[in-house]
């Protein structure tokens, strides 16, 4: 079963309210930092970023060691490293007791964005026609992993995948047509696996949440309307939430489309 099938899997499930408990806590405290619309876009225009540069991290990490797989790659490129990095981090730490909830919470979002970029491309404006191919690349990259290495389960792929060297970033040395991000994933898994298991797993929670704000405010407001009409979408009631917290980027165009509503 591909990744794009155990995400639609995943998400036939009802919410949890700690899922939900948690997103709703990371978009207050977004809300309560946005003292004017400015400020309010800068938030809404984030992927990742601003977390990183602003948030309530206990410990001191240098953040600027993640930034580059936010901010120098496009958003789909960037929402796939963090899904295999996740993947890559959660296979290794699975039976740690530690942050046990933080793993699950991040797996949850990491296989939602997945399914919402692959299966749900309408709901997303910023997606290029490049994600499908970075994907397929990608995937067939993993399985010439797996079939080379006759690797079968996930926890040895994952250890495998980890064990290779991965000083130069692979696109550099293969060209600007290939498209897979596996090893670039990679990369980014070890920068995360630096940090305290705590922490690890705090930061990658943040993330996550971030870049499904930013999906959520870059949507388009008829697919919500469709959704809604089916029981609604975790997307959708994300992008409620942020207009009514005064996120920019959602509440302008929710405010927009009222006014219209009533001026009929």
């Amino acid at each position: 079963m591909n990744a794009c099938t155990q995400s639609r899997s995943v998400f036939h499930q009802p919410l949890t309210n700690k899922l939900w408990e948690f997103i709703f806590k990371e978009l207050l405290e977004k809300s309560l930092s946005a003292d004017d619309e400015d400020e309010a876009y800068r938030i809404s225009s984030a992927r990742g970023g601003w977390v990183l540069e602003n948030g309530d991290f206990t410990d001191e990490f240098d953040y600027s060691l993640l930034m580059p797989y936010i901010k120098e790659v496009a958003y789909d490129e960037s929402l796939l490293l963090w899904h295999i990095a996740t993947e890559l981090c959660y296979q290794k730490d699975k039976d740690l007791p530690n942050s046990k909830d933080d793993k699950e919470l991040s797996k949850l979002l990491s296989y939602y964005m997945l399914y919402i970029l692959y299966q749900q491309p309408g709901m997303m404006s910023e997606v290029s026609g490049i994600a499908k191919l970075r994907f397929n690349d990608t995937l067939a990259e993993t399985h010439r992993f797996l079939r080379q290495n006759e690797i079968k389960y996930p926890e040895q792929a994952c250890k495998k995948i980890l064990e290779v060297g991965t000083g130069v970033r692979p696109v550099l040395v293969k060209g600007d047509r290939y498209k897979s991000v596996l090893f670039d994933a990679c990369m980014l898994a070890k920068e995360l696996d630096k940090l305290k298991t705590q922490l690890k797993w705090k930061v990658t929670n943040k993330v996550w949440v971030e870049s499904l704000s930013y999906a959520a405010s870059r949507s388009r407001a008829n697919s919500h309307i469709q959704q809604l009409s089916k029981g609604g979408e975790l997307l959708t009631f994300v992008w409620l939430s942020m207009a009514q917290l005064g996120l920019r980027e959602a509440w302008a165009e929710s405010r927009t489309r009222a006014k219209l509503i009533v001026g009929k």
